[in-house]
Parts: structure tokens; sequence; C-alpha cells
């Protein structure tokens, strides 16, 4: 006995359905980390159709999704589940570029401005003397196809890499290995806001303030983290804007990546709201997060 009409129907629905899954997984593998709409653009498709089967591939774990916040916007970016990001701080070049003769085991990293760190043979160090805010000599280590350069951490603070998805382009100009920050967005969690408890009863906070602050600069915190941190403890919920005027800093992105770091040590929340809040966890468990964490 055939199929029916409705049988034939689902069918060739299920085939046009596996038919855009291939296709959208082909593009996500090319191009990670786009979002839906970004997608959408670059597959001339509906946003509806682009989301059917992304929902479909995230079912089968072919897929996965990171949210991100960018001018106090949530997005979430598409990544293909096999995807490794690169590691923090570490600078690839085609080692076809790289003369080993001249840059041999050492270089200079120089940050030459906010959005340009410029890496040199360790003899050429002159070309960044005086030119740059700051340098540090880092080691080269030659892979089969790529020369990698691995950034310090005083560059990586500087430049806010750590907890953050970074946008980078790299070129060999000369006897110069160029790095220009294109732009970076801080990682969050988010989740309802009614599930986040902060704002400690004033008594609480009156009693151990300065207790609490002397804790939390034992375990690794640094002192802006542990002012956003009392800060989202003693008043709630707060946006970056609020939490940057009460810091006096004007960049938002930079509160973000403290608000990243906050979150990946487990004391701050962020809230599925648009624009997001963020709340500290309540600082009856903040000390012993981090003590745990450092144990």
């Amino acid at each position: 006995m055939g199929k029916n009409l409705s049988e034939l129907g689902a069918e060739a629905r299920r085939e046009i359905g596996e038919e855009s899954d291939k296709i959208l997984l082909d593009k996500v593998r090319q191009l990670p980390g786009l979002t839906i709409y970004e997608l959408s653009k670059e597959l001339e498709w509906t946003k509806g159709r682009v989301q059917g089967s992304v929902n479909r591939l995230l079912e089968q774990n072919i897929l996965r999704k990171k949210k991100v916040v960018l001018n106090d916007r949530i997005l979430t970016k598409i990544f293909p589940t096999e995807y490794k990001e690169s590691e923090v701080g570490v600078v690839e070049v085609n080692s076809e570029v790289v003369d080993p003769k001249l840059w041999k085991t050492h270089a200079f990293a120089g940050a030459m401005n906010r959005v340009l760190i410029k890496i040199v043979p360790e003899e050429m160090v002159d070309a960044i003397t005086g030119k740059a805010f700051f340098y540090e000599k880092i080691p080269i280590e030659y892979r089969t196809s790529t020369v990698t350069f691995k950034l310090p951490q005083r560059l990586r603070d500087f430049y806010m890499l750590d907890n953050s998805i970074l946008g980078v382009s790299t070129n060999v100009k000369g006897d110069a290995v160029l790095v220009t920050i294109e732009g970076t967005t801080a990682e969050v969690s988010v989740q309802n806001p009614n599930d986040i408890l902060t704002a400690e009863p004033p008594e609480v906070l009156s009693t151990s303030n300065n207790s609490i602050k002397s804790e939390l600069a034992k375990l690794d915190l640094r002192p802006i983290e542990i002012k956003i941190y009392m800060y989202l403890a003693t008043e709630g919920q707060k946006k970056a804007k609020d939490i940057s005027e009460y810091l006096h800093i004007r960049g938002i992105t930079e509160i973000y990546h403290y608000l990243s770091a906050l979150q990946h040590k487990g004391l701050v929340k962020g809230t599925l709201t648009h624009p997001i809040k963020f709340g500290a966890v309540p600082l009856s468990n903040a000390l012993e997060k981090l003590r745990l964490g450092s144990s």
C-alpha cells in the first residue's frame, strides 16, 4: 500500500530539513561564532529557517552555543561542537613568513596603543623602545606549519584578553608581527533574575565589610573586582552602566570584562533580561566558593 499525501508531505519536509541542516552546518564550520542573524544574512535565509536548523543540530549535540555580551546586548554565538577556540594570549603565524635565523628563540612584544601589539625579533627591540607603552620578552615556539608567540600576563591584562572572545588580525610586515585587537566581547552566563539572591541585610555588611574585603583580597581578587562585588552585594542587581558610573569608568566593555571574571569565579550572575543586569551571590556563600576554588 502506497503512502498517503500526509506521509509524503512529512517525508518531503524532513528531507528539506535535513538538507537545510547540512548547508547550515557547513556554514557554521566555515564561519564559527556567528549569531542567528548573521547566519541568516550569510545564507540569505529567514531567521526562522536558521533557528529551526540550529535547534535541530543543538538537540543532536552537533552544534553548541555561547552567550556573550556586547554593548549591553546579549548575543548567542553558534559553534560546531568540535570547535576548539584558540588558547588565550597565543599568537600564531605561518612558519613560511618567519625566518628562524632572524627570530631565533625569543622576541619582544610591545603594547603600541590600545589596539596594536607589535612583536619584533630580540635583536630589533630598538624598533619598539620608546614607542610602546611597555614591552616584554617572550618565547618563540616553532611548530610544523606555524610559529607561536605566547603573550605575557601583563599584555593580556592590558588588552583584557582573559575571559573574552577576541577578534584579532595578524600580519607580518617586514621584520615585525603586527597583532590588531579588532574587538572583544565578554562571555557571560545568564539566568532568571528571580533566581539570583542579592543585597545582604545592612547589618550584615556593617559588621563585616572590612573583614570581607580583606578575605576577598587574600583569595586573588583584584581591588576593582572587590569593589564591584561589594557594590552588587549591597545594592542588588545592577546594569553595567550603573557599575561604570559608580566606579567612574567610561569604557562599558571594560566593566563587562571584570564582571565576566567575577562570573568565572562564581561570585556574580547575570540575568536573562534586556539590558542585562548583574547580581552578587550571597556573601555567606562567596568566601566558601573562593576557598574551595583555591584549595
